[in-house]
C-alpha cells in the first residue's frame, strides 16, 4: 500500500470481530458502494453467524460515507441501542451487529467508522492480564500513554473488580465517550466498548485494550 501525505484524511472501517481487528482504507475502494455481509461476494466479508449473507452496503457521496442496511438481514445493525436501514457516518460511530440492543453476543460485530488524518494507523493491543490497575493519558508514567493533546495528563483509571473492569474519568478537561455517549460515573467495561479520549480512540475486546497508533 501506498504511503499516504501527512496532511490527507481518509475514511476507514475497523473490524472488531473475535479476531485480530481488520482496519479497512475504504478510500481504496474504486467503488461508491461497498457492500458487507457473509456471503464470499461481498467487498467485506464479516463470518459471524449474526451477520446475514448481504447484510448491508457503505455508500460514498459528497465527500463522506452513509450506511444502508438490508431489510432483509436477519439482525439489522445496531446504532446507539436501535436498529437503523439507513444513517450517515460521522468520525467515531460505532456501529453493531447484534442479537439485542444492550445484550453482547460473543459472536457479534463491532463496526466502527474512523475519520484520521497522515499515516495509515494501526490498532495495537494493551494486555490487561495479570493487572489490577490501568493509568491511562498523557503523562509518559501512565500504564498506557496516549499522545494526543486533547488527552489530560492522568485522564481516566481502568480498575479490576472481581471479573470487571471498570472505568473511572480522573476529572479529566474534555471527559470520557463511551460508545458515543459522555461518562458521567465509573462503569464495568462489556465486550467490544469503544472508548474516547480527547480524540483518542480505544476499544475494549478479547480481555485487550485495542489502541491507535501509527508504529508499526
Amino acid at each position: 500500500m501506498n504511503a499516504r501525505n501527512d496532511d490527507l484524511e481518509y475514511f476507514c472501517l475497523v473490524i472488531f470481530d473475535g479476531n485480530e481487528p481488520r482496519c479497512l482504507d475504504l478510500d481504496w475502494f474504486p467503488q461508491h458502494v461497498i457492500s458487507f455481509g457473509r456471503a464470499p461476494e461481498n467487498d467485506v466479508v464479516l463470518p459471524s453467524p449474526l451477520v446475514s449473507r448481504r447484510h448491508g452496503c457503505l455508500v460514498r457521496a459528497d465527500g463522506g460515507y452513509s450506511v444502508e442496511v438490508d431489510p432483509r438481514s436477519t439482525n439489522g445493525v445496531f446504532f446507539d441501542g436501535r436498529l437503523i436501514s439507513r444513517m450517515e457516518l460521522r468520525d467515531g460511530d460505532c456501529l453493531r451487529i447484534d442479537r439485542q440492543a444492550e445484550l453482547r453476543d460473543p459472536q457479534g460485530v463491532l463496526l466502527l467508522f474512523s475519520l484520521n488524518r497522515g499515516p495509515l494507523r494501526w490498532w495495537k493491543p494493551f494486555p490487561l492480564e495479570g493487572r489490577s490497575l490501568v493509568r491511562l493519558g498523557r503523562d509518559p508514567f501512565c500504564d498506557l500513554a496516549l499522545s494526543s493533546p486533547g488527552v489530560s495528563r492522568l485522564h481516566a483509571v481502568l480498575e479490576r473488580r472481581a471479573y470487571d473492569w471498570i472505568l473511572s474519568d480522573n476529572d479529566s478537561t474534555n471527559g470520557i465517550l463511551l460508545n458515543g455517549r459522555l461518562l458521567h460515573r465509573h462503569t464495568a467495561l462489556q465486550d467490544r466498548d469503544v472508548l474516547v479520549l480527547g480524540g483518542e480512540k480505544l476499544v475494549y475486546a478479547g480481555g485487550k485494550l485495542w489502541y491507535e497508533t501509527s508504529e508499526v
